[in-house]
């Protein structure tokens, strides 16, 4: 079985780009939200780890609160610091990096027949007729 690790994300840069380690690597955090899990009134932020490989460029153009979508894998990093305690990293190595228009973040438009006057949206942020559903 051929096994697949592959990430894809649409949101807000979290804090601005930054040259860490090496010249060729440019590190940021990018934060989405996720709807499904109402709390209070606000969504839940997740804030995602960022590192891009020979790509300078985007210390000019990755600032806070820039729309982006960052496509890559997922990576896992472990070691121990100067100090002994182990330390654990996970991080999406981006192999694409897309900065979004500012007013790219359509805004779903409740519309009738639909659970609690909002849109069904599938996992691709398709909006779905809930009356497809067969449950």
């Amino acid at each position: 079985m051929k096994t697949i690790n592959h990430c894809e994300i649409v949101g807000f840069v979290g804090r601005d780009a930054e040259r860490k380690w090496t010249t060729a690597s440019v590190r940021f955090s990018v934060a989405t939200g996720n709807e499904s899990r109402p709390s209070g009134g606000k969504t839940p932020l997740c804030f995602h780890n960022i590192a891009v490989w020979n790509r300078p460029e985007l210390l000019d153009q990755v600032k806070k609160g820039t729309p982006v979508r960052v496509v890559g894998r997922l990576d896992y990093s472990k070691w121990t610091g100067t100090d002994g305690v182990e330390r654990n990293r996970s991080e999406i190595v981006a192999d694409h990096v897309e900065v979004l228009p500012k007013d790219s973040q359509p805004q779903p438009q409740p519309k009738s027949g639909t659970r609690g006057s909002r849109p069904v949206v599938n996992a691709h942020g398709v909006e779905v007729d809930d009356s497809d559903i067969g449950f």
